[in-house]
């Protein structure tokens, strides 16, 4: 926060505090400045020594430091407001968190004819949501000789940007022995899934537990 009141050259700084030396026991204390020892490690020892009082009041000085705390918040969300309309002309108050924002700023300039499906079911929403699953990062063999390590970045972005299923449904059914084409499906399907007991299982199931890739059907 006092890093980004810096950026932003607000009037009012949020100060220093010494967030260490608060404790159950000494939360009417009056004296001299508490030790540089409490507070940030990375504190400015010329902004300490400026600051240092004999007369040091553990109540005033928290008031006193919320209140520049929250003048400072307010100046760095006025200039970020204004910058925003004036560069962006997107309004603050439209969004509450900044992925939010920047989803609208998305729609607004990027978007353009592109369509986005909307799920409006209950039931087709714990579909979906059945076959979405996290990384899975257990370690099943703790050692290992001349092993090889991959590691993909930006991953979900990458496919965020790809083709989405959504806009059209369809049904598809195959009762031959060749099954149906999965090299030219594309979309989310309900499928019965049968291992050939593999060290791990083909496709995860979710329990209480977590994660686990069992062997059989499913």
């Amino acid at each position: 926060m006092a890093r980004l009141g810096e950026d932003y050259q607000v009037v009012v700084n949020k100060g220093i505090f010494p967030y260490l030396f608060v404790n159950t026991n000494n939360l009417n204390y009056h004296g001299l400045t508490p030790d540089i020892k409490y507070y940030p490690p990375n504190i400015d020892k010329i902004l300490y020594e400026s600051t240092y009082k004999k007369e040091w009041n553990l109540k005033e000085e928290t008031l006193a430091y919320l209140s520049k705390d929250f003048l400072s918040l307010l100046e760095i969300l006025d200039i970020f407001q204004t910058n925003l309309f004036l560069d962006h002309y997107l309004e603050m108050t439209e969004a509450l968190t900044i992925s939010s924002l920047a989803k609208n700023k998305f729609f607004k300039y990027y978007l353009k004819d592109s369509k986005i499906p909307l799920i409006n079911s209950n039931k087709l929403y714990n579909f979906i949501y059945a076959g979405y699953y996290g990384g899975i990062t257990e370690v099943y063999k703790p050692y290992g000789i001349n092993l090889k390590y991959s590691d993909v970045n930006y991953l979900y972005p990458y496919n965020a940007l790809k083709p989405m299923p959504g806009t059209d449904c369809y049904f598809f059914e195959s009762f031959t022995e060749q099954g149906l084409d999965l090299d030219n499906l594309f979309g989310i399907f309900q499928a019965e899934v049968i291992t050939n007991n593999l060290y791990l299982g083909l496709l995860p199931i979710k329990t209480k537990l977590g994660l686990i890739l069992p062997n059989g059907s499913s």
